[in-house]
């Protein structure tokens, strides 16, 4: 930083540079084959920045379920579609996994961090800035995506079921209509499959009941996940808006 501090970055903010590289890179390597046949990914609790991204370069993006098995999976997939597939760019986890190029379906520090050092290397000499000067960049492009994250200890999981089950009957025996004073608009539960945001009411990623995971869309564009974790005692929030500068995203979401 200017002042000589250091900044830590979170994954989502990791994953918004290595996207960004990960598209330069393509350019220049392959400028045969056009973003829109090329593809990224996200885990569903991640940032959508990289869909915010795809809207205005043209590549497609889609949310897959938590876990680096169905990410590697979609990919999979993805280059094997008809009309001769798409090229595989990037993916990414928030809480800190990569998959940049199409080498290994799965997270890969040791590929991710040699492309991270390059592209450092090659915005110190070419632009003078900081990993830090072009994710302002890319917010000031594609919007300033501020998330915040944290989780609590559940150690029962009777009692974290229950948790789950009284969401979806707190308010008039339904889900709450409203947060913190913001309406909620729709609502995905991949617990039971229900997303209320499709005519359909039917959720595009698969359900599982062992494994809840509630998402409210608020009227105001905030986005936030409960989810209990696959691998912890850990009951897990996730949450993210997207404004037009860091500091009014960071304020909307706070408030």
């Amino acid at each position: 930083m200017p002042d000589g501090a250091w900044k830590v970055f979170t994954g989502n903010q990791i994953g918004a540079l290595l996207g960004w590289w990960a598209v330069e890179c393509h350019k220049k390597q392959h400028p045969e084959i056009p973003l829109t046949k090329c593809a990224m990914f996200a885990s569903a609790v991640s940032s959508v920045f990289l869909g915010s991204m795809a809207k205005v370069e043209g590549f497609l993006f889609e949310e897959c379920i938590t876990g680096f098995k169905h990410m590697g999976s979609k990919s999979n997939e993805m280059v094997k579609a008809e009309n001769g597939g798409y090229k595989v760019l990037f993916a990414f986890e928030e809480a800190i996994g990569f998959m940049f190029g199409d080498r290994v379906w799965d997270k890969d520090g040791v590929t991710a961090l040699p492309a991270f050092a390059e592209m450092c290397v090659v915005l110190h000499e070419q632009e003078s800035k900081t990993p830090w000067d072009k994710l302002q960049d890319l917010f000031g492009k594609y919007g300033s995506h501020y998330s915040d994250n944290s989780y609590m200890i559940g150690r029962d999981p009777v009692k974290n079921k229950a948790m789950f089950d009284n969401m979806r009957v707190l308010e008039n025996g339904g889900f709450p209509t409203s947060i913190a004073g913001v309406k909620v608009a729709s609502i995905r539960d991949l617990g039971t499959g229900l997303d209320s945001a499709r005519a359909d009411r039917k959720a595009l990623l698969p359900s599982n009941a062992a494994a809840p995971m509630i998402t409210f869309r608020m009227e105001n564009g905030i986005v936030l996940t409960i989810r209990g974790s696959g691998t912890e005692p850990k009951i897990k929030w996730y949450s993210e808006t997207v404004g037009s500068t860091s500091p009014t995203a960071e304020a909307d979401l706070s408030d």
